[in-house]
């Protein structure tokens, strides 16, 4: 595994961020493929894994692969079993139903079938035959082969967002309220 670059400055927390853009067409970051829905998320959300960002890339076609909630991972030897070990502490936005508790393998697990279900982009899950918690902090992807671009799949921040599990509550994902996600952003209103 590739290690985070350590932050140049220290985060300022507070204030707010006001984004006008064309209308998505929703919310719904694993119902819909818009490039739209895709960048509102970016700032609500996090994936297990990510691409650099502007400042860390070397080049413009930089695809090297960081931790984001998932700080490491490691494939077997035969290549089809790739346990993903997350980030300890990491909370979700201090929002009802979740309420700032820690991710969990169960919110990974979730997420990714309901990718699996919904996206238009679930060809990409389809290497994934099975997907096992091993304790809460650590999910199993259990590949039908091995399948070279897997990492840069749950990289892509275009689809491979993790939301919480308590969002099956909720009809859909596309409102602010079922807007809780670990980015750096909370998603306070939507006009």
């Amino acid at each position: 595994p590739i290690p985070t670059p350590a932050p140049t400055a220290r985060p300022r927390y507070g204030g707010t961020l006001r984004y006008a853009s064309p209308e998505p067409p929703s919310l719904d970051v694993h119902a819909q493929i818009s490039f739209l829905t895709q960048a509102h998320g970016s700032y609500v959300y996090n994936g297990l894994l990510r691409f650099p960002y502007p400042q860390e890339q070397k080049f413009p076609a930089d695809f090297t692969v960081f931790p984001d909630l998932a700080e490491r991972w490691e494939f077997s030897a035969d290549g089809k079993t790739l346990p993903l070990y997350l980030r300890k502490g990491v909370r979700w936005h201090n929002r009802p139903p979740v309420n700032a508790r820690v991710v969990d393998a169960e919110d990974v697990k979730f997420s990714l079938e309901r990718f699996a279900a919904k996206s238009g982009f679930r060809y990409r899950a389809e290497p994934i035959d099975a997907i096992e918690i091993v304790d809460p902090s650590t999910v199993r992807l259990r590949l039908k082969a091995p399948h070279a671009p897997i990492l840069h799949n749950l990289a892509d921040p275009s689809f491979m967002y993790i939301l919480p599990k308590e969002g099956a509550t909720f009809k859909d994902f596309n409102s602010v309220e079922a807007t809780i996600g670990t980015g750096p952003f909370t998603l306070e209103s939507y006009t």
